[in-house]
């Protein structure tokens, strides 16, 4: 292997390694304990413009429940299709805790609905935060110490990365500018 194909590999692996062993460890007294038994997904109105935003409720037997929300089209449909229609029967019966198998699974799903983007990658990113949210809820531990960092901080810092569909519309930057200044 060349020094050059070494430190591109290093790059990609490792971030990856300092989160999944922890992870791992976190969760092998728990793995195949807890069954997937159900996947909801309801469309939640946000704010006064009419958004509607799909949240994803992964539940199990042991009576815990995952939250994830999905990126939206403007009605929230599609997204909710998808989880519902097609991720559903991926998910049930599944142990939580293989996030990364089932993950793919759903990606691999979408990649026949259209592509690696759009609706279907939104509904995938619901779910998934779903799962992230149930084993945190499982483990008793809030997701920054099960993906890392967490005995350095106590706080997670959030942001929003979007932009208006049509910035050479300036009655439209103008709208994007009041939501954006709303939602601060």
């Amino acid at each position: 292997m060349k020094r050059s194909e070494f430190l591109k590999t290093m790059a990609t692996a490792a971030p990856a390694a300092t989160v999944m062993p922890n992870f791992s460890r976190l969760s092998e007294t728990e793995v195949g304990k807890v069954k997937i038994t159900d996947v909801k997904c309801m469309r939640v109105q946000m704010g006064t413009r009419g958004h509607v935003f799909p949240l994803v409720k992964i539940e199990t037997d042991a009576g815990v429940y995952g939250i994830g929300e999905c990126h939206h089209d403007v009605t929230g449909l599609g997204a909710k299709d998808v989880v519902e229609n097609a991720f559903k029967q991926i998910l049930v019966k599944q142990d939580p805790f293989d996030i990364a198998r089932l993950t793919e699974q759903m990606k691999f799903r979408v990649s026949y609905l259209g592509g690696n983007g759009g609706i279907g990658m939104h509904a995938v990113t619901g779910c998934e935060i779903a799962l992230w949210d149930l084993v945190g809820k499982l483990l008793g531990m809030p997701l920054r110490k099960i993906l890392g960092g967490g005995c350095y901080t106590d706080k997670v810092r959030a942001y929003l990365t979007s932009q208006p569909r049509n910035m050479l519309d300036p009655a439209v930057c103008r709208e994007w500018i009041d939501y954006v200044n709303q939602s601060v």
